[in-house]
């Protein structure tokens, strides 16, 4: 089945109509979104590591 052809109307009807979204390219978005979607990562990444180590090492 081709990825543009839906098996049935009522997923052709979502993607045409209201809008399903297909699958972003990171490279694709402006340089400031990127940077900052990095940055929240690393961010959430962080805060997680420190979130599981630090009582260890009291």
């Amino acid at each position: 089945m081709d990825k543009n052809n839906s098996f049935n109307d009522a997923v052709d009807y979502l993607k045409k109509h209201i809008g399903i979204p297909d699958k972003i390219s990171l490279k694709k978005l402006p340089v400031f979104l990127r940077i900052f979607g990095y940055l929240v990562a690393l961010i959430l990444f962080m805060s997680l590591l420190l979130f599981f180590i630090l009582p260890f090492l009291n």
